[in-house]
């Protein structure tokens, strides 16, 4: 029998006689943001317990402080600077109890909020608009991309799933002050393997590795409506396996096991893989664009995700290809067709794959994205600083224009700013790999996220070919690591529930 289908049926055995054993013996799993099991009921916090709440808040950068204050039930107490722009103090509190608080910086005093005590140790990260106009771009849009993931078992637990919190997520895009939001679909070839010829793309399915699935059309159309409920546009982006994520199950390596596959990937195609791929790429899309336009959604965004392929040698046949399919799709959807454009390509003219120096499909499509993961070797920060920050940002972007420039083009950036100690210098890690000895040795560092947000969004003011900013990886619920120990949403990308979501709030509601 093959290994992963092995492990596959043991894993699915154990999981379905776990879950007898806890039914009958009524034990729970830990609280979340999962669905409880229906034998366990809902788990009430104790109210009036010792509680400490934790505020941090972030103010603008044009603003001198004089003074700064939190104003609770009447009680005034000061806030210490904790680092660039940013501002920390805690309160006693009982849980259960309902606190009204301001803020009051210099003579102004902030909005009223209310915060009900949920915890036994809280944190709150807040922000501040007062006197902040950020010379921002005309009609600049701030968005928000959904960790890519679809169904069940995102946070490894098995009692979670997106659709379970369509709703709540979309409501929390709005709040950060978003205009769009963006989800993922799945696909996976009928044939594993990488260089087949002969594969179509199908429906990825749950059971392929107990996680990540294809939507049906009434996933599409319950996101399109509560997007349209919160007054966002909403954008469909595509993940593309072609190989069987199942033989990474129980793996102690997926990060060394994944770049094994990438660098095999990445090779050298012929002629009649390039063919043949946008030949069923071609298919596939069109037949998405009918579900789409009938959800109601706003864009396609159709660079391929996770597996993305090279064409080299054949950079100029995939070139002519790519803009037939884009043309094909604006021609069948009703809204707008999104090309993310290669970073070290674009920038570089090569990404050591391949000569982007043949590309320029990307301006046959109605929007452009740029990724941002970390800074690349020559921007590179000695020390991670505010200044030193914006000033990589500023050389950065002054590249990036100059070859949007080149191009006739606006540019989107999508930023996936990791979450722990000097991230920034970094190349993207696998979170979800608990089990790699590198991975449990990161250590968190959510102020110095906050930090890189700031210094991109300052470094962005006064342009005028960079049109928006969309934060990648926002997780679909409140999970968080060590609560949630089967993946590290702590060193993630995602800001909720993280200082960088105050500060992309702080802009996005004062634009």
């Amino acid at each position: 029998m093959n290994k992963a289908l092995l492990i596959i049926l043991l894993t699915a055995s154990l999981l379905i006689i776990s879950v007898i054993s806890m039914m009958v013996l009524r034990v729970c799993p830990p609280q979340g943001p999962w669905p409880m099991p229906p034998w366990c009921g809902p788990s009430q916090l104790i109210p009036g317990q010792e509680a400490i709440i934790h505020f941090w808040l972030t103010i603008p950068y044009n603003i001198s402080v004089n003074s700064l204050s939190i104003v609770h039930d009447g009680i005034i107490k000061n806030m210490n600077s904790a680092s660039d722009l940013s501002y920390e103090t805690s309160i006693n509190a009982t849980t259960g109890e309902v606190i009204n608080y301001y803020y009051r910086l210099n003579n102004f005093n902030s909005t009223s909020n209310k915060l009900e005590v949920i915890k036994l140790d809280q944190e709150v990260y807040d922000y501040i608009t007062t006197g902040f106009n950020p010379d921002l771009p005309k009609d600049f849009i701030f968005g928000v991309n959904m960790f890519d993931t679809w169904g069940g078992n995102y946070n490894f637990l098995m009692f979670e799933n997106t659709r379970d919190h369509i709703k709540d997520s979309l409501k929390r895009v709005a709040a950060t002050g978003s205009s769009e939001v963006y989800v993922h679909d799945f696909l996976m070839t009928n044939k594993t393997g990488i260089n087949h010829t002969n594969y179509e793309f199908i429906n990825e399915v749950f059971t392929n590795d107990y996680r990540d699935e294809s939507m049906t059309q009434e996933d599409m159309n319950n996101l399109a409506q509560e997007a349209v409920n919160n007054e966002l546009s909403i954008g469909w982006r595509l993940n593309l396996h072609f190989i069987d994520i199942g033989e990474f199950i129980g793996s102690s390596d997926i990060t060394g096991g994944l770049q094994e596959v990438f660098n095999e990937f990445n090779q050298p195609k012929t002629e009649a893989w390039v063919r043949h791929f946008f030949q069923e790429y071609n298919q596939t899309l069109i037949q998405k664009a009918g579900m789409l336009n009938q959800a109601g959604f706003n864009y396609m965004v159709i660079t391929p995700n996770f597996m993305n392929p090279r064409f080299h040698p054949h950079e100029s046949l995939a070139n002519e290809l790519w803009k037939d399919l884009i043309n094909n799709l604006k021609q069948v959807f009703n809204g707008e067709v999104g090309i993310i454009v290669d970073r070290y390509g674009f920038l570089e003219g090569n990404n050591g794959d391949e000569d982007w120096t043949q590309y320029d499909y990307y301006e046959t499509a109605d929007r452009v994205y740029y990724n941002i993961y970390n800074l690349i070797a020559e921007y590179e920060v000695d020390s991670v600083t505010g200044s030193n920050l914006e000033d990589s940002f500023n050389d950065l972007l002054n590249e990036l224009e100059a070859r949007a420039t080149e191009h006739d083009i606006n540019l989107t950036l999508m930023a996936t700013f990791y979450s722990y100690e000097r991230a920034i210098n970094e190349l993207p890690v696998e979170f979800n790999d608990v089990n790699n000895p590198a991975i449990k040795s990161l250590k968190r560092d959510w102020k110095e996220q906050a930090l890189v947000y700031e210094s991109l969004l300052q470094a962005v003011e006064g342009r005028e070919l960079i049109n928006g900013l969309v934060m990648n990886s926002y997780w679909w619920d409140n999970a968080m690591y060590p609560d949630s120990a089967n993946t590290r949403i702590d060193i993630s990308p995602s800001t909720r529930n993280k200082p960088a979501e105050a500060v992309f709030q702080k802009w996005a509601y004062s634009n």
